[in-house]
């Protein structure tokens, strides 16, 4: 059996990948890939992927020319959330890199940081001033004010399960977050409060939420929660054209947790395209549009689910 998932998104595409682990057991001989396109403010887009195929995972990260020569400063962590490992991995001339998933790997986050000199960079005279891990400016006047531009960056953080649990009933959680700081140690100690808490957390006003997904099976389907800090005023979900959709008006739920909106949909299961015939490929497509009343316009995201047996 193979099983492909080709998505984008704020967060959407890893219901791909629930979908095609735990409802059509890819199985250990086929294989599933499920990611995201995060859509930055003054930095371009980043895409990103996990791909399971014949028992081995590998990951996927494109930038585009906007990162190329940037590194990914990536820690993966066990089922118990502790620490296996940060490695740090330099982005190629088209803004892409790739590598494998730990085998103990259950989590992972990633922070887009400017790269440490090379050794030979470090001989000549010319040398950058030193800078830490978390550095992701652009070398740009429109990246930060030109007073705070020697102090204060802007980070790309993004993170959850590398592979969304199947368990019914038990959520699995997906962020981005664009963060100012001086350094990597002060973005952690920005977020971990939100990572901890979730929807409903103060967040500061040096730390932008650019999606906070969950993920959670159930008997009928999945319930997709999507939450920012922030009132909701548009939010509209279209699943395969017309096949299933939801609207602040019909379908969503918005639930108020502290100074968040959480907008909360069923996608059943009888809205998706599946099946079990041999050689035949199943399709299933969405589409959201949302804005908050924090967003000078809207956004949207998409995902695309293909697999066969």
């Amino acid at each position: 059996m193979i099983c492909a998932t080709l998505w984008r998104g704020a967060g959407l595409g890893f219901l791909a990948l629930l979908l095609c682990f735990s409802i059509y057991s890819c199985g250990a001989t086929g294989s599933a890939s499920g990611g995201g396109e995060i859509s930055i403010p003054r930095l371009g887009n980043i895409e990103w992927s996990i791909t399971v195929s014949n028992g081995e995972r590998t990951y996927d990260v494109h930038g585009g020319t906007d990162h190329a020569g940037r590194c990914l400063e990536m820690t993966w962590s066990d089922l118990g959330g502790r620490k296996i490992e940060t490695v740090m991995v330099r982005m190629d001339e088209h803004g892409s890199a790739s590598g494998s998933v730990p085998a103990n790997a259950s989590y992972w986050e990633v922070k887009v940081v400017k790269c440490p000199p090379k050794p030979e960079e470090k001989k000549g005279k010319c040398v950058e001033p030193p800078f830490t891990a978390g550095d992701l400016g652009r070398d740009r006047d429109d990246a930060l004010p030109l007073a705070a531009h020697s102090d204060v960056r802007d980070f790309v953080v993004f993170g959850g399960p590398i592979v969304a649990d199947d368990t019914l009933g038990v959520e699995s959680t997906y962020y981005a977050f664009l963060v100012r700081a001086a350094e990597s140690r002060e973005v952690d100690a920005l977020l971990r409060p939100i990572l901890q808490v979730g929807p409903g957390a103060v967040v500061p006003s040096s730390v932008e939420v650019l999606f906070h997904s969950s993920l959670t099976p159930t008997t009928t389907g999945v319930t997709l929660r999507t939450a920012w800090p922030g009132v909701v005023e548009h939010w509209d979900f279209d699943l395969n054209q017309g096949g299933y959709s939801a609207s602040l008006d019909a379908g969503a739920t918005v639930q108020r947790v502290g100074d968040w909106d959480v907008v909360e949909v069923q996608l059943p299961l009888l809205a998706l395209d599946i099946g079990t015939t041999p050689g035949v490929f199943y399709a299933n497509s969405g589409l959201v549009e949302f804005k908050t009343d924090r967003m000078s316009r809207a956004r949207t995201g998409s995902l695309e689910l293909e697999y066969a047996y």
